[in-house]
């Protein structure tokens, strides 16, 4: 069989090649010519091959900004749209969220210094603290003012008497027309101030007392330098055992010096008071013994009022103000080491309050032993029970007795079970 051989093609001539070029390009260039056909500056020379990857690209130019252009107009248009679906959507959520927040927010909160319940602003207000005599003297008692504190310390200064230290709100401006007779500061009280971040008023000091507030940086309130003006002296009786002072004072005292500033501390754990039905029938009371009976400190329990009143040698300790026995809903007894003495001499005190030990305490009509933990001086005494739970405390009042040493401390009915070791 013989093999046809393939007529061999010639190329067209350029004449017929360009002929043919231009008649395909102007058929597809019809439209875009028709679209700027009055546009001279767009006029396209088609009169080379050399030129259709220019007017694609054009082309293709253009169509992608009308493309983008209707893109861009549907997405603003839908966007618009969906904010005005949204809107009333997110006028009803934001007002359900202010109104979860309205109910969110407390109305009252535990005060830090007592766990009464005050509005949220009130809660940690500046404490003051105020050294107050406690010698057997009918120019001393009754003091005046001890009722209206929110915590008193007591515990031993030189000579086997005792001394206070009461926690007064700086806020408060009636609660007390007077209160003393206010008298010198010793280390341990300094010590005791730390842990309220309390102000320190003080009619001066020992010499170790004195050192104690500038090493501690606590606030100070010296009656007898810069806070004078916030004190008086009771031209009846007799100095150093006349000076005195007031909420009023008090109060003025923390405007002046230091205006909106707050004690900030750790708060006790508190808990409502029993129903007067759930309350001990059979009496109770706490007896420290620190030295002799003028100074040793009785509390005996209230059933009606569910507070324990302080006496000593049988006679109702009074406050001057209104000559009310003074009573309290929490009784704190602390054991600390036994007491040391300074180089200073006169017999001046030196007393360990931080660290930990036994307590006993009383509220609520029932008597527990208890442990008490401080770090620190700058942290909180806590009391934990013999569990190991945080002791929650009745709102209102606490009197401390703080007892160096083992000094006798007698509870009646015997605490069950028996005050843990050391």
């Amino acid at each position: 069989m013989k093999k046809i051989k393939k007529q061999k093609e010639h190329p067209a001539t350029v004449e017929e090649e360009t002929k043919k070029s231009e008649e395909k390009e102007k058929k597809e260039t019809i439209p875009v010519v028709a679209h700027h056909e009055k546009a001279a500056p767009f006029h396209l020379d088609l009169s080379s091959v050399q030129q259709r990857p220019i007017l694609l690209i054009g082309s293709i130019g253009i169509l992608g900004i009308f493309f983008a252009w209707v893109g861009l107009s549907w997405m603003a248009k839908s966007a618009k749209e969906d904010l005005a679906t949204l809107a009333p959507e997110a006028e009803a959520t934001g007002a359900t969220n202010e109104a979860v927040a309205a109910e969110v927010v407390p109305k009252e909160v535990p005060r830090a210094i007592d766990g009464v319940m005050v509005a949220p602003e009130e809660q940690t207000p500046v404490i003051v603290g105020v050294m107050i005599e406690n010698l057997y003297d009918r120019a001393v008692r009754p003091q005046s003012g001890l009722s209206s504190a929110r915590i008193v310390i007591e515990t031993l200064v030189e000579g086997r008497i005792t001394r206070f230290y009461a926690l007064f709100l700086g806020t408060e401006t009636s609660s007390a027309k007077e209160i003393g007779p206010v008298r010198s500061a010793r280390p341990y009280y300094v010590d005791i101030a730390k842990e309220y971040q309390a102000v320190f008023d003080h009619a001066g000091g020992s010499p170790e007392g004195m050192a104690e507030i500038k090493k501690l940086g606590v606030r100070d309130m010296a009656a007898l330098a810069g806070a004078a003006v916030y004190h008086w002296r009771d031209r009846s009786k007799s100095a150093p055992h006349n000076l005195y002072t007031s909420s009023e004072k008090l109060s003025a005292f923390v405007r002046d010096k230091y205006g909106s500033e707050h004690s900030v501390f750790q708060a006790w754990k508190y808990a409502q008071p029993s129903a007067l039905e759930s309350r001990p029938q059979t009496a109770h009371f706490v007896h420290v013994n620190y030295s002799s009976s003028v100074y040793n400190p009785w509390f005996d329990y209230n059933r009606e009022t569910n507070a324990y009143v302080r006496t000593h040698a049988g006679t109702a300790f009074v406050d001057k103000n209104n000559n009310e026995p003074i009573a309290v809903e929490n009784v704190i007894v602390q054991f600390v080491p036994k007491e040391g003495y300074y180089p200073s001499g006169k017999g001046r005190l030196s007393i360990n309050v931080a660290g930990e030990g036994r307590a006993i305490i009383a509220r609520d009509g029932k008597v527990i032993s208890a442990t008490w933990k401080r770090k620190t001086l700058d942290d909180r005494t806590v009391y934990t029970d013999a569990a190991g739970k945080e002791v929650e405390f009745i709102p209102g009042k606490t009197w401390v007795v703080v007892v160096p040493g083992d000094r006798e401390v007698i509870v009646e009915p015997p605490l069950e079970p028996a005050a843990p070791a050391l």
